[in-house]
């Protein structure tokens, strides 16, 4: 509850909230079921065609990168922090900084969204 009262001083529920939902909607949890990457935490790569796509279009090369640190909960189901640092679908709380990015809804689309 203390973790929910920093937030909330820090205007930072709704970006939680969002983050959440993206869960809910298969954002991570259902990527192995959907061939979107293979399920191991210890695996970096996402293979989703429209979030490759986007990758590409934002100018990235290589693999689009899972985060594969901190722990069970966060590897194999965010995006890389390291590489995207703020958006909304890494592991890694922001202050309420995160922004959705047209990546986060490229991979939305490549669970059939």
């Amino acid at each position: 509850s203390s973790y929910l009262a920093e937030l909330q001083v820090q205007n930072a529920l709704p970006n939680l909230f969002a983050h959440e939902i993206g869960h809910v909607l298969g954002f991570g949890t259902l990527f192995a079921a959907n061939g979107l990457h293979s399920g191991d935490p210890s695996d970096s790569t996402y293979t989703g065609p429209y979030g490759l796509a986007e990758w590409r279009t934002m100018g990235c090369s290589g693999n689009l990168p899972i985060e594969t640190e901190y722990g069970e909960g966060t590897a194999g189901g965010h995006w890389d922090e390291e590489c995207l640092d703020k958006e909304l679908m890494t592991g890694i709380d922001d202050d309420g900084q995160e922004y959705l990015s047209r990546l986060t809804i490229a991979a939305m689309m490549d669970l059939g969204y």
